[in-house]
């Protein structure tokens, strides 16, 4: 697996042919908003330096809310936590 930080809380995680990007930021954190590809954009909470889905291209699936997913083979769970 390979793991990438992009500042903040963002994260992208590449295994098995896939992209994942977790907790996209926008630029009132004070960081430029990097370029970012991915299949699969998590989301902790609705707020923008953890919701820039729009800063991701690519075909991808937004998970911002607890469950089970599963995409092409990756298996991926959100948990219910307080901020």
């Amino acid at each position: 697996m390979e793991i990438s930080w992009y500042g903040y809380a963002c994260f992208r995680l590449k295994e098995r042919g896939i992209a994942i990007v977790t907790d996209p930021y926008d630029e009132s954190i004070g960081y430029r908003v990097p370029r970012l590809r991915a299949d699969v954009v998590t989301v902790s909470h609705p707020h923008p330096t953890h919701n820039n889905v729009t800063a991701v291209r690519g075909r991808r699936k937004v998970f911002d809310s607890p469950g089970e997913y599963e995409v092409q083979g990756v298996f991926i769970t959100g948990i219910a936590t307080y901020h």
